[in-house]
């Protein structure tokens, strides 16, 4: 995978041993690899990635979660970085139940285990608890990482990172959200995605919480929740797509 990744002239190749999900579990990938029984597989991962990137010179990494202890994760992030990452990513919430993956993501993640672990390797990034941006330095004074990095944060407001975010306290102004969904919206229709890649991406840029009937959003305009979700839900073209987002947003 790693070899052809790199004919593709991308930068660097990361292993994901933190998914949760129960297809995860089912075929014992993501964070089911954390189970100690299964680290010498996991450096023997690492150890093959660092291999076939050496001729490219890409750039191998690993994400990890926390294990039962701060001590016991450090110890898997040192022999990872042994076998050959450059560097460790930790979201900082041990394994959930694959049941309740979704509920446990509500639960803060442990900065101060995290800065365990980055204080036993070269380069760790943190994952977790990064919804505003005022949240990217914090974490990085509270773990002492190197970087940070963020799921649902960017999903929400993808300029959480821009430099123009550390100037405000909370979530993009609707122009600028509207701006950026709309260029991810030109991007998908040049290289479409899958279906409900971008039907999931609107509902998470118009603020969606909570399914189905139950469904509110931050951004409504002329809607009410349930005929916006109505809407997404029977858009299919970009430019319908287009159209919520601008009666949203606009």
């Amino acid at each position: 995978a790693v070899a052809l990744a790199a004919e593709l002239g991308v930068d660097g190749v990361d292993l994901n041993v933190g998914c949760p999900l129960p297809q995860a579990r089912d075929s014992c990938f993501g964070a089911y690899l954390l189970d100690r029984e299964k680290w010498p597989l996991l450096e023997r991962c690492v150890a093959a990635m660092r291999r076939a990137a050496e001729p490219a010179g890409l750039v191998c990494s690993c994400k990890i979660r926390l294990l039962e202890t701060a001590e016991a994760t450090a110890e898997l992030a040192r022999r990872l970085e042994a076998a050959g990452a450059d560097f460790i990513s930790v979201h900082g919430r041990p394994r959930p139940a694959a049941e309740r993956h979704r509920t446990h993501r509500q639960e803060a993640a442990d900065l101060d285990a995290i800065g365990v672990v980055a204080a036993a390797v070269s380069i760790v990034v943190a994952n977790g608890n990064t919804e505003y941006p005022a949240d990217v330095a914090a974490n990085m004074a509270t773990t002492g990482c190197a970087g940070v990095m963020a799921g649902e944060g960017l999903l929400r407001d993808p300029l959480l990172f821009s430099p123009e975010a550390r100037e405000r306290a909370d979530g993009p102004s609707r122009g600028a959200l509207l701006a950026a969904a709309l260029e991810y919206v030109d991007l998908a229709e040049r290289h479409p995605p899958e279906s409900a890649v971008l039907r999931s991406h609107v509902l998470w840029w118009l603020g969606r919480s909570g399914k189905a009937h139950r469904a509110t959003f931050a951004h409504c305009g002329p809607y009410t929740p349930a005929q916006l979700g109505m809407a997404i839900q029977d858009a299919a073209a970009p430019e319908e797509f287009r159209a919520i987002l601008r009666a949203c947003l606009e």
